[in-house]
């Protein structure tokens, strides 16, 4: 614009000059000229471009607003869910130096576990340091039932100096969270990593012989040295041994079901494949940050594949309406609804407390052991 009134001064004559224009029309062109003495126009264009800039800044604030409000940049794959868990499961935790190894990063409790994406481990540097990446990946494993995505990496470790699987940053959207508290992070926690030296291209050395020394007989002659069989137990110790062996151990097992009469109970839960794998599960409460959960999810999935019911049978109503009539005794049916109850009281209450979490442990073991005798 600034531009355009100077080239239109060289060319339009000054008002007070002559020109074609008669001196009772004023042209645009004419009174801008006729101002620019007393410094109206130069403040006119300055105006002019200070709100042009803030036009233009408004505009481009209103394009990046098209982000999402709030979403952090980093550590953020587009899980979304409440209580999302992230771990690190290995094939083995032992891997000779030179070795390729499978880690597993497991994502749980996800509503939309077809649009997680796979976390890049080389833009961290300590896996860069660690690990070597290996083309190609495994694909990942969506299991929507299950709310769960398992995203398998294939790297081999570069040192004998690696001790672990490094720890991962993982945060998720919570819907139902507060403004500000929307995207909780969560860590897959590191987990320890031996790494032994490479096999030997000879192969493994033969064992020397661990023996006492009269069972071996040294023979020197002038063709080779060799060792031969010697003397080795009488036929006492044999048969000594053959009686012992069986004795003690008689006296040792009838020793055992004196003082751990709990530990025969739970024997018998070991016949059973589903008993087994709640049983497993309970032992692991303890070790767990979501105690509650762990121990409700536990017994209602022993119930429920005991009995064939829906999954969407997992309340205690629920659940004890289910096997009514299924020739459970009564007072069993209390115990179960009771149980039940307070623990899905615990699992929602405003404080997590584990104070009697082995209580309620024992308390789950006795009625498995009593719904396996049915």
């Amino acid at each position: 614009m600034f531009m355009t009134c100077l080239w239109n001064r060289r060319r339009i004559p000054h008002p007070s000059e002559d020109s074609d224009c008669p001196p009772s029309v004023q042209c645009p062109t004419r009174r801008l000229l006729g101002h620019v003495g007393d410094g109206r126009v130069f403040t006119a264009l300055c105006l002019t471009f200070l709100w042009s800039g803030q036009t233009t800044g408004e505009i481009g604030a209103g394009e990046r607003s098209d982000h999402v409000l709030g979403q952090p940049i980093e550590h953020f794959y587009g899980a979304q869910g409440v209580g999302v868990r992230v771990r690190w499961e290995l094939e083995r935790d032992t891997v000779r130096e030179g070795e390729s190894l499978l880690i597993t990063l497991v994502v749980e409790r996800v509503q939309n576990p077809q649009q997680v994406q796979r976390p890049d481990l080389r833009k961290f540097e300590l896996f860069a340091r660690s690990f070597e990446w290996i083309e190609p990946q495994p694909p990942p494993e969506i299991d929507a039932s299950s709310h769960r995505v398992r995203f398998p990496y294939r790297l081999r470790p570069r040192h004998r100096g690696v001790t672990e699987v490094p720890p991962l940053l993982f945060r998720y959207f919570n819907p139902s969270a507060s403004e500000g508290r929307q995207y909780p992070l969560t860590i897959a926690k590191a987990l320890p990593l031996r790494i032994i030296p490479a096999a030997s291209p000879e192969g493994t050395p033969p064992l020397p012989l661990q023996a006492a020394d009269s069972w071996f007989e040294l023979i020197e002659s002038d063709s080779a040295t060799s060792v031969i069989w010697g003397q080795g137990p009488s036929g006492s110790v044999w048969i000594i041994s053959l009686v012992m062996g069986p004795l003690l151990a008689w006296v040792w097992y009838s020793l055992w079901r004196r003082w751990f009469p709990d530990a025969q109970k739970l024997a018998r839960l070991q016949r059973s494949r589903l008993a087994r794998e709640t049983v497993r599960q309970l032992r692991q409460v303890s070790r767990s940050s979501h105690p509650w959960d762990v121990l409700y999810a536990a017994v209602v999935h022993y119930i429920q594949q005991r009995w064939n019911l829906p999954a969407g049978c997992a309340t205690a109503v629920d659940v004890v309406a289910a096997v009514r009539g299924q020739n459970i005794p009564d007072d069993l049916l209390v115990r179960i609804h009771q149980l039940l109850q307070d623990w899905e009281k615990l699992r929602f209450a405003p404080d997590v407390s584990t104070a009697n979490v082995e209580q309620h442990v024992q308390a789950a073991l006795e009625l498995l052991l009593r719904l396996e005798e049915l």
